[in-house]
């Protein structure tokens, strides 16, 4: 009877991991949040702390939380699945390279050697097991780029972003994410080292490719909106330039709140130039 009770819970904690998805791809990150932590709950009361689903959902849950701006609530959920896998696996497994990369999106800003040393060690521990043309080392590519941004080492980022899209093709179709995400981080890179009309290039790819997959008003299409429109006024086309900074700030605003990193970073584009 108490096996069937857990099977039944388990399939719960299936749904809510199904309903957290979706509801995140639709933007609505509240009500995300809420449905991971109660998949975190069930699956901790059935599977107990060291379990790789409770540590898988922890990252998910983290992830969303990170989204919403509340990083030191995400952190130690991050850091936890990261010690929970290692113990379970090693130091050495695809499954602990994903859990880096959700720890590194988290503490970059405010620990950014150790996600820039964290990012190189995913990187190379992603070659050795997966091989350099997985879809996950791609991801290594792009992780390690967005912090050197973020240190502003721009050339090293745009050369490790360039060595990903170069991987364009069957295994890595441009449908993938992380094409357009590559090409989003190329145009800040470009932009950065003031190559603005190849850094155009870039944001337009990205745009192009993400609206085939994310609906209109997704704050991801704002926020590569918002770059180009920065990326446009440099080379003075200030009309348009002003209309998608403006435009897409109020997306941003709306989207994930007036105090969210990314809307801030768009406010602070608006404030350069006007």
């Amino acid at each position: 009877m108490r096996q069937l009770l857990g099977n039944k819970s388990l399939e719960v904690a299936d749904t809510l991991e199904n309903i957290g998805y979706l509801t995140g791809l639709k933007a609505k990150y509240e009500e995300s949040m809420r449905f991971y932590e109660e998949e975190l709950a069930i699956r901790r009361e059935i599977l107990g702390e060291n379990h790789p689903e409770v540590a898988r959902t922890m990252g998910k849950l983290g992830n969303v939380l990170t989204v919403l701006d509340r990083r030191e609530i995400a952190e130690p959920l991050h850091r936890q699945s990261v010690k929970i896998l290692q113990k379970l696996h090693g130091r050495e497994h695809p499954d602990i390279i994903s859990s880096i990369y959700n720890l590194v999106s988290t503490i970059h800003t405010k620990y950014p050697e150790e996600a820039e040393a964290l990012s190189r060690e995913s990187l190379a521990m992603c070659r050795k097991i997966l091989g350099a043309e997985h879809s996950d080392t791609i991801w290594s590519f792009y992780n390690l780029a967005y912090v050197l941004i973020h240190r502003r080492k721009y050339a090293e980022a745009e050369t490790y972003l360039r060595e990903a899209l170069a991987k364009r093709g069957v295994n890595l179709p441009d449908e993938h994410p992380v094409v357009g995400s590559c090409f989003l981080l190329l145009g800040r890179a470009l932009m950065a080292q003031s190559e603005f009309q190849p850094a155009k290039s870039a944001f337009e790819q990205c745009l192009e490719l993400r609206r085939k997959t994310l609906p209109e008003g997704h704050w991801l299409l704002a926020t590569t909106s918002s770059l180009l429109g920065e990326c446009l006024l440099h080379l003075g086309e200030r009309e348009s330039g002003k209309r998608l900074l403006f435009e897409n700030f109020e997306i941003l605003k709306e989207k994930l709140g007036a105090g969210h990193e990314q809307t801030r970073q768009a406010g602070e584009r608006i404030q350069k130039f006007f």
